[in-house]
């Protein structure tokens, strides 16, 4: 074969080559038109695989408001995502889980529905740390226990043997966890339904204006004073706050609002600041202890609010009517209510062996419209025959009208009970005299 012979052999070879590939680029080039798949469009399916109806919304932001992102205890949404439909998709991680409560579990819950019935549409797990037994729950066990169930009531739910399985009950709890910091965001955050909590931090918003609030699970404290939530209060440039609601939004709300850090005994001595909702000017002095706490604090938030020392205690503290007792502090609101904390040494025994019960005794309109008992050292029979049998002893009684009441059982602590109340009506009539 000559040279050009081959060399024309060549050519064509190349030039067939070089057809070949510009015809496959084209055809790659159109199939890539064809077949594109944009980032949105790649998103919206993977979500589909959650929630089949979803489609993104951009026209909300999906970074989690810092406030309202963290259930103290449980849990933190770090996305939200919200479909065309209204529906939301959010990641959540809950804590709790295997070995020492440190294991997390981290899940898309998609939640939608028409206020109030909003509900959990579904869930799913996409990631653990440490959780070895997770294997051992199904979807299907996930799903029966939530799928379906509306976030009010999902928000109260407690872990239980519905909500627990395969032996993996730490995995279980990291699981639950996870979905009500989800149904938490919702309610707080997007406010797709209220709770007796929302609606509870609402009013504490309300009133301590500018507090970022944080919720508190099980805190003895909010147990040993009845409260129905306890917050957690900053404030730029102000003191922490606890802050105690009881009540609700049918009857009224209640907030009690201490300076933060005080140990569980300061607290019950601490001024407590007690006031419905829609102002704090009615406020009633709960404990006369430490009012300098946070006196700065109420006058920022009510400036209309106020009060007084209440009478001369050097003069009216003591009567010699009734031993061993005395007034320590007492203060009058805006309102005409008393507050007076006194103490009595009376005995507790039939020797009449020193014991301290300390009070406070509220009085308004002329009587006795309440009491709090302080602390009752040496005082062994004061709950069983005073304050569990008698829990209204005096309350309602006039102040020019009280009379000792023997309590069977307690005498000692009876004494010192009747002392304090009838030495706080005589302070209240001597000072309005």
């Amino acid at each position: 074969m000559s040279k050009s012979s081959s060399f024309v052999t060549s050519l064509k070879t190349i030039s067939v080559l070089l057809i070949i590939c510009i015809v496959c680029g084209a055809l790659l080039a159109l199939c890539n038109d064809l077949f594109y798949i944009d980032e949105e469009t790649k998103f919206n399916r993977a979500m589909q695989k959650v929630y089949p109806e979803f489609e993104r919304d951009t026209s909300v932001s999906e970074t989690p408001l810092a406030e309202f992102k963290d259930l103290a205890g449980a849990g933190s949404v770090s996305k939200v995502y919200r479909s065309k439909d209204g529906a939301y998709i959010l990641e959540a991680t809950g804590v709790g889980g295997y070995p020492d409560g440190s294991g997390t579990v981290t899940m898309y819950v998609v939640v939608g529905g028409e206020t109030p019935n909003v509900e959990i549409k579904s869930v799913l797990i996409t990631g653990n740390t440490k959780q070895s037994w997770i294997a051992n729950i199904t979807q299907k066990n996930i799903d029966k226990a939530y799928v379906g169930k509306n976030i009010k009531d999902v928000a109260s739910l407690q872990m239980g043997n519905d909500y627990k399985w395969g032996g993996a009950t730490m995995a279980s709890t990291a699981i639950m966890n996870a979905i009500k910091s989800a149904v938490n965001y919702c309610v707080t955050a997007l406010k797709l339904v209220s709770t007796p909590e929302s609606e509870a931090r609402d009013a504490a918003v309300a009133l301590l204006e500018g507090y970022t609030l944080t919720t508190v699970v099980d805190d003895a404290y909010t147990t040993a004073v009845g409260a129905n939530f306890y917050f957690t209060g900053t404030k730029d440039g102000a003191d922490d706050v606890d802050v105690y609601v009881f009540g609700d939004k049918e009857s009224g709300h209640q907030i009690v609002a201490l300076k933060a850090g005080l140990t569980h005994a300061d607290r019950m001595l601490d001024t407590a600041i007690v006031a419905k909702s829609e102002g704090i000017d009615n406020a009633l002095v709960q404990s006369a202890q430490g009012l300098s706490h946070i006196e700065s604090q109420i006058r920022a938030l009510a400036p209309s609010f106020t009060y007084d020392v209440a009478g001369d205690l050097s003069q009216y503290a003591t009567h010699s009517d009734f031993a061993d007792t005395q007034i320590t502090s007492a203060y009058v609101c805006n309102d005409g209510t008393l507050a007076i904390v006194a103490e009595s040494t009376v005995g507790v025994f039939e020797d009449y062996t020193p014991g301290k019960l300390t009070m406070m005794v509220v009085i308004a309109n002329g009587k006795i419209s309440g009491f709090k008992v302080i602390s009752y050292g040496g005082h062994s029979y004061f709950d069983g025959s005073i304050g569990n049998k008698n829990p209204q002893l005096y309350v309602g009684s006039a102040i020019d009208a009280i009379e000792y009441v023997k309590v069977s059982g307690a005498t000692g602590s009876g004494v010192a009970y009747y002392n304090i109340i009838a030495l706080s009506a005589y302070y209240a009539r001597s000072i309005s005299a």
